[in-house]
């Protein structure tokens, strides 16, 4: 049970970083399978545990990609993981977003 849950939140880590490191780019969703080897779907708004049972993938990881940094949300079985980081700059530019550029007098 601790390896499974060690690979979980382990694959959650690298996901993290890659998705940091490489910079914006589209949602994924990531499927272990059973006989081995990834699954990859990529776009926004699928439901984490319905394709896990829908695959009868072992582990399922989801990449979204946020204004501000990364959300990585893993699943294996009953167990969960959620992981967040926030890009270089990323936090700065949310807080900034909703501020005028100009001043009326």
């Amino acid at each position: 049970m601790t390896k499974r849950l060690d690979r979980l939140f382990t694959n959650a880590e690298n996901l993290l970083e890659q998705a940091v490191a490489s910079g914006p780019s589209s949602d994924v969703t990531v499927l272990e399978l059973p006989a081995g080897g990834y699954y990859l779907v990529t776009g926004a708004g699928h439901d984490l545990s319905a394709m896990q049972q829908a695959h009868g993938a072992r582990a399922a990881w989801q990449v979204k990609n946020l204004p501000s940094g990364v959300l990585v949300s893993g699943r294996s079985g009953v167990h969960t993981c959620s992981l967040q980081s926030t890009r270089p700059g990323g936090s700065l530019v949310n807080s900034l977003r909703d501020a005028p550029t100009y001043l009326l007098v």
